[in-house]
């Protein structure tokens, strides 16, 4: 069963483009869709994964270093906690053309 994750994250747009710049135009392997939505305080990321495997995969190899890569960048420390990340499991994935 595909898998998904819903993350609010404390960042502005600015730095979460330069994180997604570091990530590179290849769709990693595994995902089925990334949306990311301004919030007052933030950003939401919705992700939706074949498995957990695959994201938590891409997320350790990739996502965590190129964050803490800008993170240093702006002189700031990771939170102890990082973000809070709720886990679904998905029953359909209905995507449009984008037209």
């Amino acid at each position: 069963m595909a898998h998904a994750f819903l993350e609010d994250i404390p960042a502005t747009d600015d730095q979460y483009r330069r994180v997604r710049a570091r990530l590179g135009d290849e769709t990693p392997d595994g995902m089925i869709a990334h949306v990311v939505l301004k919030r007052e305080h933030g950003l939401r990321i919705v992700g939706v994964w074949e498995t957990e495997a695959h994201f938590s995969k891409f997320h350790a190899d990739h996502v965590a270093p190129a964050v803490a890569a800008m993170l240093a960048e702006d002189g700031l420390a990771a939170p102890p906690d990082g973000p809070v990340t709720e886990s679904f499991d998905v029953l359909e994935v209905w995507l449009g053309t984008g037209d």
